[in-house]
């Protein structure tokens, strides 16, 4: 009798917690890449995702190997009721193509992630080409100042929501951003910040037209 009014004072026990720390609301933060719903269905994978005091303890995680652009999800409880899922990304700048694939760096010429599909917020660099690539390791690119030049476009592209079509390298250092119909001409690595100004404050003036935009000599 006493073993049987233990095991009940248990399952009680059980039955309150988990009533109590019922999960009735999740929220997101972090994440550009994904939906709310896609980053629950990767961490919250498990009977215990229900309760907001084991969540936190149980789905936390650095094993992102399969899962493009993450590198950590961390679960808190924000409340009885409630937890957060805070996505912390790889940060990448660009991508080039390399095979069948897009090959994503980061700020350091990084090898970051490699997809199938283009993320069109992530500026796509035509040009910079490599002989091999390995993760997590930088890109073989001879030309240092090539990364240099795409790093420094990607920043100034971070600050507004003009990311070009396609970013073009041509072997005598010269580059060229599409949008659209409109190509635009920046020359050589040189002033990339005004001359981007310029650029950004005419291609609203020329938006519908075909052509190239001359910007060599700001």
């Amino acid at each position: 009798m006493l073993a049987g009014m233990i095991g009940a004072g248990v399952m009680v026990a059980v039955i309150v917690f988990f009533s109590y720390y019922k999960v009735d609301t999740v929220e997101v933060r972090g994440t550009s890449h994904y939906t709310d719903e896609e980053v629950k269905n990767m961490v919250l994978r498990g009977p215990m995702a229900s309760n907001s005091v084991l969540a936190p303890l149980l789905y936390s995680t650095t094993n992102t190997e399969d899962i493009a652009y993450v590198d950590a999800f961390k679960v808190t409880q924000l409340n009885r009721n409630t937890i957060c899922i805070s996505v912390k990304e790889k940060k990448t700048v660009g991508c080039i193509r390399y095979l069948d694939s897009y090959i994503y760096f980061d700020r350091n010429g990084i090898f970051v992630e490699g997809s199938t599909e283009r993320d069109e917020k992530i500026p796509f660099f035509d040009g910079i080409k490599v002989k091999k690539v390995i993760q997590n390791e930088k890109l073989p690119i001879k030309d240092e100042t090539v990364m240099n030049t795409a790093v420094a476009l990607s920043t100034i592209f971070a600050k507004n929501d003009k990311v070009p079509d396609h970013i073009e390298f041509e072997d005598d250092g010269q580059i060229s951003l599409v949008y659209g119909d409109i190509t635009v001409k920046l020359g050589k690595d040189e002033y990339l910040e005004d001359k981007m100004t310029r650029v950004l404050a005419i291609l609203p003036m020329i938006s519908g037209k075909k052509g190239i935009l001359h910007a060599e000599n700001v």
